[in-house]
């Protein structure tokens, strides 16, 4: 990704026979594995049950954390969830 270059998004490469620019298989790329991700986070889900611990804000939480947003630096959430792991 580094050796990238303006230009190189432009280029054309096929990928399963279909023609897409650069910029173009790297946006499917990272829908491609957010997709998976999405994937390992509902098998976690379903292992973990009722100990599931949300990884944002729980369905149905949004005005709780709306009166007291927290976590809105970078590094608060990570260190709020490394707590919560050592409790």
């Amino acid at each position: 990704m580094s050796a990238l270059t303006d230009a190189d998004l432009e280029k054309s490469v096929v990928i399963r026979g279909r023609v897409l620019t650069v910029h173009e298989a790297l946006h499917r790329s990272l829908g491609h594995a957010s997709y998976h991700v999405g994937q390992i986070v509902y098998l976690a889900r379903s292992i973990r049950g009722a100990d599931w611990r949300y990884l944002s804000i729980p369905p149905g939480g949004s005005a709780v954390y709306n009166a007291a947003p927290a976590f809105e630096k970078p590094g608060e959430h990570e260190s709020g969830l490394r707590r919560e792991r050592l409790t």
